[in-house]
């Protein structure tokens, strides 16, 4: 009875904590990258033409950013966990759009929790003999958030949280692996990170449940269930995994003096695509109304690929990088430049997560 208690006492808290974003004022002062990202869609038609590299682009945000891209003349890498669901995808698009489809679709597979996956995906890629303009690291999992203790751990093929795994070092060997062709493409060529607002603890998502920290990072070395080494808890995990390598990675970018750019950004509370799938039903089917019916937080999927479009192809954050964009004000569209974490900006963690990292994942 005590854990059911607690459960709805944290699922309640959930709410609250999601419907108090919209008088929370968020994370201060604001920018000059406030927008409403789906006022520029049409800007795009305008750009030249570029091919853009999303995973996770069968649902949500990702099938809704590559249905604006295509539909504007850009080329877009459908990258998918089955070659099967990538082209499915692209005759849905096809068939819906018709003749708005004006850039070309390719469909390629990556399981990205899987890091011989991830170099397969790479493989293809090149056999294509395509440039690479941007790469959009935006597949993700959130797994069941009741789940706490070690026996719920899920792990990769690699041996890693799945969690981690997944919205994490797959998509850190991805990026390494293509620096390379994204250098080749010229100017403006970016790295696009998904990440949530969740990843800092002082924020209105993030402060509900555990706060996201990765300690000493002990756990990564050890593959132990967190990287922090704690104990396993679901809803830690995905808080962990968000927004934890662009600073540092652009550092890095720029010290190489390259012109690639690596920025990320969250698009806000979106309940209404599969990204729920692995929580309670029950509790995401009454979240969802609360947030969308009751108190209009929630943010539309369009509007989400609206802000990963804009990220890829705005001139605004032309040969700007090291940015955190994020949705400001729940259930209205404004898109704006912010803070990340405390933790995300210790420079010191950061580069020894990235040196960790490229152990971790076979680069060191």
């Amino acid at each position: 009875m005590a854990v059911a208690t607690n459960r709805n006492s944290r699922r309640t808290a959930m709410i609250l904590g999601a419907t108090g974003l919209a008088s929370a004022g968020l994370f201060g002062v604001k920018s000059a990258f406030a927008i409403n990202p789906l006022d520029i869609i049409p800007d795009y038609a305008n750009v030249t033409p570029r091919t853009v590299m999303i995973t996770g682009a069968n649902t949500g945000i990702g099938r809704a950013a590559a249905e604006q891209l295509c539909t504007a003349g850009h080329s877009v890498i459908v990258v998918c966990r089955t070659i099967v669901k990538a082209q499915k995808t692209i005759e849905e698009i096809k068939a819906t759009f018709g003749d708005k489809v004006t850039g070309n679709l390719i469909p390629l597979e990556c399981d990205v929790s899987d890091l011989d996956s991830v170099r397969r995906l790479v493989r293809d890629f090149r056999d294509l003999n395509l440039p690479l303009n941007v790469l959009v690291a935006n597949a993700g999992i959130s797994l069941n958030a009741q789940e706490k203790g070690d026996e719920f751990t899920q792990r990769s093929k690699d041996g890693f949280e799945l969690t981690i795994a997944t919205n994490y070092l797959g998509h850190f060997l991805l990026t390494n692996l293509l620096l390379p062709d994204l250098e080749k493409s010229g100017s403006d060529s970016r790295i696009v990170i998904t990440g949530s607002e969740v990843h800092d603890p002082s924020s209105p998502g993030g402060s509900v449940g555990p706060g996201a920290t990765l300690g000493d990072l002990s756990g990564l070395k050890s593959k132990a269930p967190m990287v922090d080494g704690g104990p396993y808890d679901a809803d830690k995990a995905y808080k962990d995994s968000n927004h934890v390598f662009m600073l540092e990675l652009q550092r890095r970018l720029k010290a190489k003096g390259v012109t690639v750019t690596a920025n990320s950004f969250g698009p806000g509370l979106i309940t209404r695509s599969a990204f729920f799938k692995n929580q309670n039903g029950l509790f995401s089917r009454l979240f969802d109304f609360a947030t969308n019916d009751i108190f209009h937080v929630a943010e539309t999927v369009d509007f989400g690929g609206a802000c990963l479009s804009y990220m890829a192809l705005s001139k605004d954050l032309e040969g700007k990088g090291g940015l955190w964009l994020n949705a400001v004000q729940p259930g209205k569209p404004v898109f704006e430049q912010l803070q990340p974490s405390i933790e995300a900006r210790d420079t010191k963690k950061a580069k020894m997560l990235y040196d960790m990292s490229l152990e971790a994942v076979g680069l060191a």
